[in-house]
């Protein structure tokens, strides 16, 4: 890795196939190209739709945001304009730039940042999925049976490779951090 990477997560209030689903926080790390993770940012995003719909309060129970959370975040291009400033203003992103970004499921978090508007410049830099990575380089034996036994989840996966899993999981940042840390393994496994 000679290049700094930024690995995303998002909590979101459904699923890709929920027309009610909309991004409620974003996160993200810098990770040198050492593999430590250098940098961390979160914000809550402000749904476009308030109140939320009834469908969406079992994705807000498993990352534990709150409706009051919210009331006052700030909207996607906010937000997106806020973590343009914290990468570009990064001493590590100035003096080995940016490589690519990824998250643990691309496919998901990638459909719903282009859902919400995108990461304007940063849209042409996204990079390989962690999780298929996983998938391709680790045995999973004990796959969750609704899953794919090639899209393992991040518990299992840092687990199988003896990463703990920051805390709190399911928010985006710890999210990230975790991906992130899977990540640099997995790239040692090449």
């Amino acid at each position: 890795m000679k290049r700094c990477t930024l690995v995303l997560d998002t909590e979101t209030t459904g699923l890709v196939e929920h027309d009610f689903a909309t991004i409620v926080e974003l996160g993200a790390v810098i990770v040198a190209p050492s593999g430590a993770v250098v940098s961390r940012w979160t914000s809550y995003v402000l749904p476009p739709v308030l109140p939320l719909p009834p469908e969406a309060d079992a994705a807000m129970r498993v990352n534990g945001i709150a409706l009051a959370d919210l009331t006052d975040a700030p909207t996607w291009s906010d937000v997106r304009s806020g973590l343009l400033r914290w990468v570009f203003s990064s001493d590590y992103v100035a003096s080995f730039s940016l490589g690519t970004i990824t998250s643990f499921n691309v496919w998901f978090d990638r459909t719903m940042i282009d859902r919400a508007g995108g990461l304007g410049v940063l849209d042409r830099m996204w990079g390989d999925c962690i999780q298929l990575d996983a998938g391709a380089k680790l045995p999973d034996t004990e796959a969750h049976p609704r899953r794919d036994p090639r899209r393992p989840s991040l518990r299992w996966t840092a687990r199988e490779l003896g990463i703990e899993q920051v805390e709190p999981a399911h928010r985006a940042v710890s999210d990230a951090e975790t991906a992130a840390r899977v990540m640099v393994a997995l790239r040692s496994r090449a």
